[in-house]
């Protein structure tokens, strides 16, 4: 089948060739430039794999900080990443690095020499002009307006559902500057392209794309399906809900165009601001639980005699937690953030009003589609239009059946700085009737849910039987995991909806109200929000960002 697609493609373009050769032709001269010339630097990788190395020593090290007779020391498999790490690098910095980075050294120690290097390629990267001039690198693009191509629409447009392409913005020319920008352990540039309308987009250059691309483009997809059944929905409509959803380009499997400008910032960015202003590094809220935690069951094991029971275990979690947020990361760091980066206190209401907005509709996806490792480097939130999107929207697959499923135990992301900015008014009063009417506008029977997710579960389906058993004969089962995804997504999505509570106040209209009809959710938002569910997430999850 395979054999089959590439060569119907090939067909296909070749088709294209012949009948548009100027289109084609300008298309791909742009593809190449930019894969080309945007490629990131020696120094880019080098930041790029020091920040890998450092997420994976880490992980490692929340891994064995419950193991108390463990000896601190390097695994094999991270001795065989550094080796292989350090075979990519040359010259003076392979030698400073295989000085710095020997196998006998603790995990901790480990970790702090990570620290050291990725804060120095940091600081090198951020002393560069962020803004250059785009001629530095394609004279093509820069000059693309007195060159003889052929109309081209600005990138994105066909994925807005459009009925024709006729009144699509053409690219006029590209913005005479790019951007360099860096967030956690990603380096990418950023242009502006110039419409026929004197509009301006921009997007982010991201290179080396996880495999994960073409799920994650599939779930924008379907999201912006229901974007089109919230908009002809008057509960949703009036409220202004929507589900914040950026155009993706691919240009090739490891290069693809973002739609975002320079307004958004993610909240991990916001973490990475703060712990950079109080002179610690960004891990070492991590690198504090696990000490203090190895310290105190150490002491309980010599007081008793015997390991911490899961209560005692949970509860030393809590009082730790609760520790860093008291001398470390407060609850306030967004609010203090966007009370500084707002104009006014007007500014700043309306920003809330829509971060309590936009959120329902993240929490709603989260659930809905069991999104998994919503870090909050993973949201992106404009400081203009104070609209969110979600980035890596994958949705997790239990490892047996290629079924929807996760391990959190939350069901999203509500943590105590995104509490701490809504506020309670703004949690009862619109997080909750948000996701309520998000529910509802998409379980109506009109719309058809199940209909919508037919395509999209058949898809994610056979991704897994590729991946986990490609010779497997599974036709007979086929149809029932497609069938159980479909009716597990419908099942969340009707619980958000309080489906449960309506039809019994439908059904017994004089029976008393033991309940209101928002429960449902409301039980969700408590379960978010519980301190105790939040320490079960475990470090990874930065419960107390």
């Amino acid at each position: 089948m395979a054999h089959t697609l590439a060569r119907l493609l090939k067909e296909v373009v070749q088709l294209l060739k012949t009948a548009f050769p100027l289109l084609v032709l300008s298309l791909e001269t742009i593809v190449d430039q930019v894969a080309g010339k945007f490629k990131s630097s020696g120094e880019e990788d080098t930041y790029r794999h020091l920040c890998m190395l450092l997420s994976d020593a880490l992980q490692n090290y929340v891994l064995r900080m419950n193991s108390l007779n463990d000896d601190g020391q390097l695994n094999q498999n991270t001795v065989t990443t550094l080796s292989r790490s350090g075979m990519t690098l040359s010259g003076q910095i392979k030698k400073d690095f295989d000085e710095a980075f020997s196998p006998q050294q603790t995990v901790y120690e480990y970790i702090q020499k990570l620290q050291q290097w990725r804060t120095r390629y940091e600081r090198n990267l951020d002393s560069k002009p962020r803004i250059q001039p785009l001629d530095a690198l394609s004279h093509y693009l820069t000059e693309f307006q007195f060159l003889k191509v052929d109309e081209i629409e600005v990138p994105g447009q066909y994925t807005e559902d459009k009925d024709s392409n006729q009144n699509f913005v053409r690219i006029q020319r590209f913005g005479p500057k790019f951007e360099n920008c860096r967030t956690h352990g990603i380096t990418w540039k950023r242009i502006t392209i110039h419409g026929t309308d004197n509009s301006k987009t921009a997007f982010s250059i991201q290179l080396n794309s996880t495999r994960y691309s073409r799920r994650e483009e599939r779930v924008m997809q379907i999201f912006r399906t229901f974007n089109g059944a919230l908009t002809r929905k008057k509960e949703s409509r009036k409220r202004n809900l929507s589900f914040h959803i950026p155009a993706v380009v691919s240009f090739s499997p490891n290069l693809r165009l973002f739609q975002t400008d320079s307004s958004y910032v993610s909240l991990g960015d916001i973490y990475d601001l703060y712990c950079e202003e109080q002179g610690f590094a960004k891990e070492d809220p991590f690198l504090f639980a696990g000490e203090k935690g190895k310290m105190v069951m150490r002491e309980y094991m010599q007081q008793t005699g015997q390991q911490p029971g899961k209560a005692e275990y949970l509860t030393l979690k809590k009082d730790i937690y609760d520790e860093v947020a008291t001398k470390m990361v407060p609850e306030d760091v967004l609010t203090r953030y966007m009370i500084r980066t707002m104009d006014g206190p007007g500014e700043l209401w309306r920003m809330r009003k829509q971060f309590a907005l936009q959120l329902a509709s993240c929490s709603f996806m989260t659930y809905t589609l069991s999104l998994t490792h919503r870090t909050p480097y993973r949201f992106l939130l404009s400081r203009t239009t104070g609209q969110m999107t979600m980035t890596e929207l994958v949705p997790g697959l239990s490892q047996q059946l290629p079924i929807f499923a996760t391990n959190d135990i939350v069901p999203f992301r509500l943590n105590p700085n995104m509490q701490n900015f809504l506020g309670p008014i703004f949690t009862e009063g619109i997080l909750t009737s948000g996701i309520l009417a998000i529910g509802r506008s998409l379980t109506e029977p009109e719309f058809d849910l199940e209909q919508q997710l037919c395509l999209f579960s058949r898809d994610e389906v056979m991704t897994w039987l590729r991946g986990r058993a490609p010779n497997s004969n599974h036709e007979a089962s086929f149809k029932k995991f497609v069938g159980a995804n479909i009716d597990g997504v419908v099942k969340r999505a009707e619980l958000m909806a309080c489906k449960i509570e309506r039809d019994q106040a439908v059904n017994n209209p004089t029976a008393p109200v033991l309940a209101p009809v928002i429960q449902t959710v409301t039980n969700l938002i408590s379960s978010a929000t519980n301190p105790v569910q939040l320490t079960k997430m475990g470090e990874m999850y930065t419960p107390w960002c």
